[in-house]
């Protein structure tokens, strides 16, 4: 046999044990990783955004449905996916093989969780319902959202935010289950900002800056029920603005007493609070609640009016002044209306 038959003999040789040897090694490894031993119970674990393979491989082991977390975590490597396990909260069986067990992981059959977040709620009333939802812990939601890095992230171009009080948005949100509470605030945070951006692109009010705009749809939010009435509450505090006048809104004296109260009295309207706008001139420090798109839009596009007042018509909606001899007349008219609702 010439050299080159030899040569060519010795390289097939040396390929095919190459191959027996690699596919033997794979057979191998992956019979070791069938063994699945049976917990014979459902079982659960939580992956957390950005945990490593081989923590995940720790998870599983702990609850004994892999036999090897190392095995496991080459496994998952020579399957391309370990980029690819999705974060949530799954639920296993016990008897699932190991197939089973990474295609779970590759379709991200995670529990989600939907709750709703309402329209004029101070920050401590979210972080509230979160946790009363199983969410998250109440104080774990108002540390991740008062983080100073989150909001000079999210408002980027804001200016200074002084706290996250009436940024977190109204909605209804779905998130997987075991969800970090940094991801659920970021989320809230970024849909507001979003939002006022969008909507407050073309207002003609550009001497408020968006901050600000966020502070006077939340008063708009608190002070008015009707949605069409909103452009004429925001046009009524606007036009006050613009004449150096007090916004005197309740609603911000509601924000400043330690709790709430049906029916303000005329001490209450006395109480020593930068949120008194009865007491102070201008915008309150911060939003005193969270607000809808409906309360931007109204302070985006507001009506075109002279009103100065308006005041309660003793339903949901309101009378509006242009002077205080009007507004006057539609506070007797309140009263009566009222005492009228009272009386039946």
């Amino acid at each position: 046999m010439s050299f080159i038959k030899y040569f060519f003999f010795g390289a097939f040789l040396s390929g095919l044990a190459i191959v027996s040897f690699v596919s033997g090694g794979f057979w191998c490894l992956r019979e070791t990783l069938a063994f699945v031993p049976q917990v014979a119970q459902p079982f659960e674990i939580t992956i957390t955004k950005g945990m490593q393979t081989r923590q995940i491989a720790g998870l599983l082991k702990g609850t004994n449905i892999i036999s090897s977390a190392i095995v496991f975590s080459y496994w998952i490597r020579l399957n391309g996916a370990d980029s690819r396990l999705r974060p949530g909260v799954y639920k296993f069986q016990g008897n699932e093989s190991l197939d089973e067990i990474l295609k779970i992981l590759l379709e991200g059959r995670e529990e989600n969780v939907k709750f709703t977040i309402p329209e004029g709620l101070t920050l401590k009333m979210i972080a509230g319902t979160l946790e009363k939802n199983g969410i998250c812990s109440e104080t774990a939601f108002l540390e991740s959202v008062s983080s100073r890095d989150l909001l000079g992230k999210v408002f980027a171009g804001w200016g200074e935010i002084p706290n996250p009080e009436g940024l977190p948005f109204p909605e209804t949100y779905v998130f997987h289950k075991g969800v970090n509470p940094g991801e659920i605030a970021e989320t809230m945070l970024l849909m507001t900002k979003n939002t006022v951006e969008k909507v407050c692109l073309n207002s003609r009010f550009s001497d408020l800056s968006l901050y600000q705009k966020c502070i006077l749809a939340s008063i708009v939010e608190r002070e008015c029920k009707l949605k069409e009435e909103r452009p004429l509450v925001a046009s009524v505090f606007l036009n006050r603005l613009k004449k150096g006048m007090k916004l005197e809104s309740c609603a911000t004296v509601q924000y400043a007493l330690p709790e709430h109260k049906e029916r303000l009295t005329y001490d209450d309207l006395k109480v020593i609070s930068p949120f008194n706008t009865y007491q102070n001139s201008g915008l309150p420090p911060t939003p005193i609640s969270n607000f809808g798109k409906a309360a931007v839009e109204a302070v985006a596009s507001p009506a075109e009016n002279d009103f100065l007042f308006f005041v309660s018509n003793a339903s949901e909606g309101h009378r509006f002044g242009k002077t205080l001899k009007e507004h006057e007349h539609n506070k007797k008219l309140f009263f009566e209306d009222r005492n009228r609702l009272e009386t039946h």
